[in-house]
């Protein structure tokens, strides 16, 4: 920033000689910084403006899908990640999804099940239609390996009865 407000200085000519060296009046310092301050934000919009661009030309997809506690997680995010490459490998998907699936592991430790994170970069218009694929894929590879999904479990008590140890 310095070596731009520097340049700027020169550029607008108003250092003068003074006992052998250059002295810069407030009103050039103040002109340069003002230059700077607005090449900066300039710079600022310009990388916003890329990174939307690049946003609506791909995006990020993450979620989460869960599996049982009981679930084996290795085996479960092992198959999770074969359905999803599987899937991205598809004539129909394989120009569209611009990275490999990422099966990043366990996202959180829910109330019913463990959610397991899984991230794709796919073509911003196609995120919906790729998700509800990649959902049914997960679902039936699950189903096919066994592997169970979160159930909501209750314990119910019943006031007057005697309780369980």
């Amino acid at each position: 920033m310095r070596k731009l407000i520097s340049r700027s200085m020169r550029k607008l000519g108003s250092a003068t000689a003074h006992h052998g060296e250059s002295v810069v009046s407030e009103r050039a310092v103040d002109r340069a910084e003002e230059r700077a301050a607005t090449i900066g934000s300039l710079l600022r919009s310009l990388s916003g403006a890329v990174i939307y661009g690049v946003a609506a030309i791909m995006i990020l997809e993450t979620f989460g899908i869960g599996v049982a506690y009981s679930a084996d997680l290795q085996e479960a995010m092992a198959v999770l990640g074969r359905a999803a490459k599987q899937l991205a490998n598809e004539p129909e998907w394989e120009e569209k999804v611009t990275h490999a699936p990422d099966v990043q592991g366990v996202e959180e430790l829910g109330e019913d099940g463990v959610n397991i994170r899984i991230v794709v970069w796919v073509d911003a218009g196609e995120r919906r239609r790729f998700e509800r694929q990649l959902r049914l894929k997960l679902k039936e590879a699950l189903d096919q390996s066994e592997i169970e999904m979160p159930n909501r479990q209750l314990d119910v008590w019943l006031r007057g009865q005697p309780q369980p140890a």
